[in-house]
């Protein structure tokens, strides 16, 4: 086994706690077990935070989304970074909505007022915002773009809205899942990654935060750790795992290991 993969394969076995919604629980032999606080079925799990869109096809305007998302426990949802816009537009997407409300307006102050809970992070559409005839005041995000453009809109227009909650919101329940790393024949960690089936990357301190990720996505089904030439750590996280594709699985032009949950 090379330098690297034994570095990092011992760090696996540190005892790790992940403040706020996620708890490592325990790194056992070639497993890596993680309990995660999780939402409850109806809510989508990200970070730190629970969101579901409000009723199924019951479009509401700007105020009527508001109220919609108190009536769950939550608030109407704002981007924070460009990796949460990404995530609610994805979101979106896989339940075919093109555009839906987000929880900012300026009728009252003249700018604009996406709540007290962080810095909001506005990825405007071109041109937008633009106040079109002097009555658009409110924000939605349109998904037909690759990143999820914001644009404001007449606050009495009739959308989705997006809400969002944490897990203590509601009734959140406790996901215990296994990840277990692939091994060749004499038990040794593979040099090898899955190809052409990652959905989501990011660069990460920690071998266990991956796992995390994963389980945090609901597409995710397998993992990828990566060691760049520039010395960086890089999460993919992958919709499929090697039995769905067997020869994805191979070995790479850099150091990578691969996980998935356990058979058992």
């Amino acid at each position: 086994m090379n330098l690297w993969l034994q570095k990092h394969y011992v760090r696996l076995y540190k005892m790790i706690t992940v403040m706020l919604t996620s708890v490592v629980t325990a790194l056992l032999g070639t497993c890596l077990s993680l309990a995660i606080l999780s939402c409850s079925p109806s809510w989508q799990s990200w970070e730190h935070s629970c969101y579901r869109f409000n009723v199924q096809n019951d479009t509401v305007n700007w105020d009527d989304g508001v109220s919609a998302c108190q009536a769950m426990g939550g608030r109407m949802a704002v981007p924070r970074s460009l990796d949460e816009s990404e995530f609610m537009k994805q979101m979106a997407q896989r339940e075919n909505i093109e555009v839906f409300w987000i929880g900012c307006d300026d009728r009252e102050t003249g700018t604009w007022d996406c709540g007290e809970v962080g810095e909001p992070s506005l990825h405007w559409g071109p041109g937008q915002p633009n106040n079109l005839e002097g009555n658009q005041h409110c924000v939605v995000m349109q998904t037909s773009h690759s990143t999820g453009y914001l644009g404001d809109a007449v606050c009495g227009n009739r959308y989705r809205a997006l809400c969002i909650r944490h897990p203590s919101g509601g009734s959140p329940y406790t996901q215990s899942l296994h990840y277990c790393f692939a091994r060749d024949t004499n038990g040794q960690l593979l040099n090898s990654c899955l190809l052409n089936h990652v959905i989501r990357e990011f660069v990460t301190k920690s071998n266990p935060r991956c796992a995390v990720a994963c389980m945090k996505e609901p597409a995710c089904r397998s993992f990828n750790i990566k060691r760049t030439d520039q010395g960086q750590r890089i999460c993919q996280l992958n919709d499929i795992t090697r039995y769905n594709d067997p020869g994805t699985l191979q070995v790479t032009g850099s150091l990578c290991i691969y996980a998935q949950e356990c058979d058992n």
